[in-house]
């Protein structure tokens, strides 16, 4: 792909279990790990709808994930990583509703806690 082609990275020579499993949060193939190339646009969800909540898991630094990503997958990955936060988070009390005792918008996706 173009965007690999322009990046300077190389991938990374070993891949811990918790990043391989947030790298399979982003990606629509649970295999692109396995031939050691950056992982490229074609391959990144684009709908934070079809991420998992544990990718706002405050505790893993999702920076971690640059170097097994292309540049242009990486800018994607944080592009849908963010509006995942903007959509999980209480427009009223601002806080991400994983917790429980919030309820998602059928039609506009966000959430809202129920107090």
């Amino acid at each position: 792909a173009l965007d690999q082609q322009l990046s300077n990275k190389k991938f990374p020579s070993y891949i811990n279990k918790i990043a391989k499993d947030y790298i399979h949060f982003f990606t629509i193939r649970k295999d692109l790990l396995e031939n050691k190339k950056l992982i490229s646009c074609l391959y990144i969800k684009t709908d934070p709808n079809e991420i998992g909540d544990d990718v706002l898991d405050r505790k893993f630094n999702i920076n971690k994930l640059e170097n097994y990503f292309t540049n242009d997958a990486w800018k994607l990955v944080l592009d849908v990583y963010n509006k995942k936060i903007t959509l999980s988070t209480c427009y009223k009390c601002e806080k991400l509703c994983i917790d429980g005792g919030a309820l998602q918008c059928d039609k506009c996706k966000s959430w809202q806690h129920m107090t």
